[in-house]
């Protein structure tokens, strides 16, 4: 498996590099050299740079691998999006925790549209997906399409005190299923034919290149799942454990600098202790509040969620934690000196999208966005 993931990159790399030196076209190939569009298509799937429209928005694509993975510790014999890992399992309690785990998503997210890295961003910006790698609850459950990403999730443990990962010793085998990491493999093309078909409404969705840079540094994807959905039930997924060792533990640690390659030094690491705040929060701030009850849906459950809320000491009024604007501006210099331009190999790109007779009918028909054309654009 890590040979077949070199393979994949070192493919990846060569192709981007081979790009890199050609003039780079925006057009579509001439209809007599259907080759050349066919080979144009094939290499934009594994070339960074690519700017996608999908329903969750529009993303700047990583270059593509051949599975998707995700890595776990130990046989915990379920595995679901953090969200749904410790709901309770009364309606109405559950309704509520729901609630409260989108304000502090909401809250999150006005935090880091004040950096200028946000503001600046050329696409959209998938907020829960940036939250998820934070550590703030969410309904996406975490996938790579890079093997060494989750051999380092199944061989190494996050320590809270610390705030650090560390490799598994001794202390982490207490029980059976502690013995055994797990790793569970899709083939990606399969993968994605599957979310196509299910109108992009479920399934395994592209992250791509997000601001800060932890996103696509774990080479991030995201399963989109229901309440009563489990990976260990998943018929994307090939399930494999193998057997811990402290030795694979620490060379996996050793190899992946100690997780700096998947943690980068950005922006977001200088506010660790305030997303913490959020991610335990029991005051937040009305817009917040407003925000989240106009879109959530109680599913027709006779509840007043200010009664609910106040029955919690959960306060409606101000936000979580404040950031001074000079702390704001000195992450925004630090955070100058990486950054996106330098993580990828490619400058963004699109290409034009050739939609035939009749087909707008089927495009409408899969409730796609439709855009207005510039007046003497082309349809």
């Amino acid at each position: 498996m890590i040979d077949k993931n070199n393979e994949d990159k070192k493919y990846c790399k060569n192709l981007t590099k081979e790009l890199k030196e050609r003039i780079y076209s925006k057009s579509i190939p001439d209809k007599s050299f259907p080759e050349s569009l066919a080979r144009m298509v094939a290499e934009d799937r594994h070339t960074p740079g690519l700017v996608v429209s999908y329903p969750h928005g529009t993303v700047i694509q990583q270059e593509k691998h051949s599975y998707y993975y995700r890595g776990e510790t130990a046989l915990y014999g379920s595995s679901k999006p953090s969200i749904f890992r410790d709901a309770p399992k009364n309606p109405a309690e559950k309704a509520v925790y729901y609630f409260i785990s989108e304000m502090k998503i909401y809250e999150f997210s006005k935090i880091i549209d004040r950096f200028e890295v946000v503001k600046d961003w050329p696409c959209d910006v998938l907020y829960r997906a940036i939250a998820q790698h934070y550590g703030i609850p969410t309904n996406w459950l975490d996938i790579t399409n890079d093997f060494e990403v989750a051999l380092f999730f199944a061989c190494c443990k996050y320590d809270k005190e610390k705030n650090q990962y560390r490799p598994l010793d001794k202390s982490d085998f207490k029980e059976e299923k502690d013995g055994y990491g797990v790793i569970f493999k899709a083939d990606a093309f399969l993968a994605d034919l599957r979310y196509g078909a299910s109108e992009c409404k479920n399934g395994i969705m592209p992250i791509g290149f997000q601001p800060f840079m932890r996103c696509h540094r774990q080479y991030g994807y995201a399963y989109v799942m229901e309440e009563n959905e489990d990976l260990y039930k998943s018929d994307y997924f090939h399930i494999m454990k193998f057997k811990h060792s402290i030795e694979l533990s620490n060379e996996i640690f050793q190899y992946m600098e100690g997780g700096k390659r998947i943690f980068p030094n950005e922006g977001l690491g200088d506010i660790t202790s305030e997303i913490n705040q959020i991610i335990e929060a029991h005051t937040f701030s009305n817009e917040a509040f407003q925000s989240v009850a106009k879109n959530f849906n109680f599913n027709r459950l006779a509840i007043n969620i200010e009664n609910e809320l106040n029955k919690r000491d959960i306060q409606i009024g101000e936000p979580p934690i404040k950031i001074s604007r000079q702390r704001i501006r000195k992450i925004d210099r630090d955070y100058k000196k990486s950054g996106f331009s330098k993580e990828c190999m490619l400058p963004i790109h699109t290409r034009t999208v050739y939609v035939p007779e009749g087909g707008d009918k089927f495009y409408l028909s899969m409730n796609y966005k439709t855009v207005k054309k510039d007046e003497g654009e082309d349809e």
